[in-house]
């Protein structure tokens, strides 16, 4: 008899694993039943929000509160784990539809969750027994962010000042600038000016108004400063 369970077992555990390498797609999610409080632990953000629309596997979500952490008023969250194929522990979010969402990474790019995360369609507020783990949670950042329009611009600003080509483009332009204008400060002894171009750092603008208004303004005879 026990021969007997033993292969049983043995028949059901590789059976088991095999459907799981062999079709992945039709395996069930095998998520670890957490707690609330162990799901608000695991999280490095949690959010209350709804979704404004979906772009490829990408969901727009509008804050309404923040649980854990801090950021915008509107986020982007994948709940997709690759590119390309279908899981079972994906979590696709759907367009006007309102979500605790329990989430990693940083606001700044694209948060990921899965569906063991704990995430749940809300229709109206957590409950009761929710809020007493999670608080009453805090308003996103009012700040140039909280439109959708602004906060693209912002990003896309973000993204050029840490481009590498775009910082020595930049640096390149400035110390053209700030070279001319320190040489023209010295050659006419002009001391305060030849300081506040050394020192000050206006991305050119404080050289380009000294070479072609005040230099300019007082001619080119150097005298004592």
């Amino acid at each position: 008899m026990r021969m007997k369970n033993k292969i049983i077992r043995s028949s059901l555990f590789t059976f088991f694993f095999l459907g799981v390498f062999l079709f992945p797609e039709n395996a069930s999610a095998s998520c670890i039943q957490l707690s609330l409080e162990e799901q608000k632990a695991m999280a490095q953000v949690i959010v209350q929000g709804e979704t404004l629309g979906i772009t490829g596997r990408i969901a727009e979500v509008k804050v309404e509160k923040y649980y854990k952490g801090e950021g915008p008023a509107t986020v982007r969250v994948n709940g997709y784990q690759t590119s390309d194929a279908i899981t079972s522990v994906d979590f696709p979010l759907e367009k006007g539809k309102r979500y605790l969402l329990f989430l990693q990474g940083d606001s700044m790019q694209i948060f990921q969750t899965n569906a063991c995360a704990g995430n749940r369609e809300i229709a109206n507020g957590i409950t009761q027994e929710e809020m007493a783990v999670l608080g009453q949670g805090y308003s996103p950042h009012i700040d140039i962010r909280g439109s959708n329009e602004l906060q693209n611009i912002t990003d896309i600003f973000l993204r050029l000042l840490l481009n590498p080509f775009l910082l020595i483009a930049l640096a390149l332009w400035t110390l053209s600038w700030k070279g001319v204008a320190l040489w023209k400060a010295s050659r006419r002894g002009e001391k305060k000016w030849f300081i506040a171009i050394l020192v000050l750092n206006t991305l050119a603008i404080l050289e380009i108004i000294y070479i072609f208004f005040f230099a300019k303004k007082k001619g080119e005879t150097p005298h004592e400063g």
